[in-house]
């Protein structure tokens, strides 16, 4: 295994045992590092990011570097992400812990709402944001 090899995998490692929250965190340093971003778009780049590992979270996705950077940069994978998502939401449903109910719904409308609303030209500059930080994470 070579050193990059190595300082990937060992970061892989890092996130895979961290909250949504903790990593994203981690991703907002490196968004900050970068220095080419303005605040706002670190900070937006982190949110997506951080509803994005939420989202692959809940529905058992791969939560890994790899599987946000997939969830991430395709607008396809995530919309199926949060179709299985909110098909699993179930508001009368007893078995689903109240704080899975909260993160379901707030991730959903995130992505249904506010991510919606942004423009094109918003959103594209998010996603390449996130992508100049994850694509060397994009092999599994």
């Amino acid at each position: 295994m070579s050193n990059l090899e190595t300082y990937r995998s060992g970061i892989e490692h890092l996130i895979r045992k961290t909250t949504p929250n903790t990593a994203a965190s981690f991703l907002k340093s490196c968004f900050l590092a970068q220095g080419d971003e303005s605040q706002i778009w670190s900070d937006s780049a982190t949110e997506f990011c951080r509803r994005c590992l939420t989202l692959i979270l809940l529905t058992n996705g791969d939560y890994s570097l790899a599987g946000l950077f997939e969830i991430a940069t395709n607008p396809q994978e995530r919309m199926q992400a949060i179709d299985r998502l909110e098909e699993g939401v179930d508001l009368d449903d007893s078995h689903n812990p109240r704080e899975f109910m909260v993160l379901a719904l707030a991730t959903s409308r995130y992505f249904t709402g506010t991510w919606d609303m942004y423009d094109e030209k918003s959103k594209t500059s998010i996603i390449l944001a996130v992508s100049s930080i994850l694509s060397p994470f994009s092999h599994k």
